[in-house]
């Protein structure tokens, strides 16, 4: 079982991010919804039951996999069938980056325009890591600290929100209305993968250029982009 810290804001904020279709647009997937009362998309696949209950907790709960959002104690707890140690690292960094787009959101109002682009990845985490975070990148630092990181052909002063090497960094661009950059590295079907975000709330052009630097970065001929969308 994972245990995380849950974003320190409001109750009141948070149930509504973790159980209507319009607040888990903000930070979980661009077309998340409800099907009778489960969640899809929902996790791996498959689409999650959605409920609270007496402890004062918003609960996630599918065949494999449970996730509790305790809004008293602050933490979120995941009970994830079949995953085994060298498994719980990506399941961690995955839950890391979610958990800072719902404190990214909580903190922030307005619809969120989505930027998704993911690529295979034929090369070892450190390898593909180093690509895309080494110089003239996507660079990576202490939590905290402001960094100029490069994407595509803009250069940005960024602020380190989450920081996993070599599987997850999350990044907040202040020159782009705030928005939230997302990177996480992690194993595919059959290579690894790379899956680079952007949330952005402004009203403002969004980029056009990721997709081709996501490639260049790693060496690949194919990746495939969700957005802009707005």
């Amino acid at each position: 079982m994972l245990r995380l810290p849950l974003p320190v804001v409001p109750a009141a904020v948070l149930v509504p991010l973790l159980t209507s279709p319009a607040g888990l647009r903000r930070w979980w997937d661009p077309g998340a919804g409800f099907v009778g009362a489960r969640l899809a998309p929902g996790i791996d696949g498959e689409a999650m039951a959605v409920r609270g209950d007496s402890g004062g907790a918003v609960v996630w709960e599918g065949d494999a996999l449970r996730v509790r959002f305790d809004l008293v104690a602050r933490a979120v707890t995941v009970e994830a069938e079949g995953v085994d140690a060298a498994a719980e690292p990506d399941l961690v960094a995955g839950w890391a980056l979610a958990l800072a787009a719902l404190g990214w959101a909580a903190e922030r109002d307005g619809d969120v325009r989505w930027l998704r682009v993911d690529a295979p990845v034929a090369l070892a985490y450190t390898d593909a890591w180093s690509r895309l975070t080494g110089p003239g990148g996507l660079a990576s630092g202490a939590v905290g600290a402001a960094i100029p990181v490069r994407i595509g052909a803009a250069t940005y002063e960024a602020r380190v929100v989450l920081a996993d090497a070599p599987r997850a960094v999350a990044l907040v661009l202040p020159g782009l209305e705030d928005a939230l950059v997302r990177l996480q590295i992690g194993p595919g079907e059959s290579v690894n993968t790379a899956r680079l975000e952007l949330l952005h709330r402004g009203a403002g052009p969004m980029p056009t250029d990721w997709e081709a630097w996501l490639s260049r970065r790693l060496g690949m001929t194919w990746v495939a982009q969700l957005g802009p969308e707005g």
